[in-house]
């Protein structure tokens, strides 16, 4: 994942989820990630923005969807 990447986050499993996607009232899951966050670990860190606001995420949590 790099920034520019456009990537998608799953779809909850559960009947309630208080995740950010879901609490945030997001109206889709894509985001564009727009920050490299934290380098060089097992834990990379990207800035994504999404329809209501921007999150960090690790890049296992989310699908590139651009490539």
């Amino acid at each position: 994942m790099k920034v520019g990447d456009l990537v998608k986050a799953p779809e909850c499993t559960g009947y309630y989820c208080g995740c950010v996607f879901c609490a945030g009232g997001s109206t889709n899951r894509i985001g564009l990630v727009i920050d490299h966050e934290i380098v060089g670990t097992a834990n990379d860190m990207f800035l994504v923005r999404f329809d209501f606001g921007e999150w960090s995420l690790r890049d296992n949590e989310v699908t590139v969807v651009n490539e």
